[in-house]
């Protein structure tokens, strides 16, 4: 799996439970961006 897929469906849970989630989804994908957005997760 890819780190943007996974970081995508974590956010998309989070927000289903109704967090507001916008200041982590920003320094999530900011991180993803830093490690390589096609790293893959095992």
């Amino acid at each position: 799996m890819k780190l943007t897929q996974l970081i995508a469906q974590y956010v998309k849970f989070r927000k289903s439970l109704g967090q507001d989630f916008e200041s982590n989804e920003r320094r999530l994908r900011t991180f993803s961006r830093f490690v390589g957005e096609s790293a893959d997760i095992r």
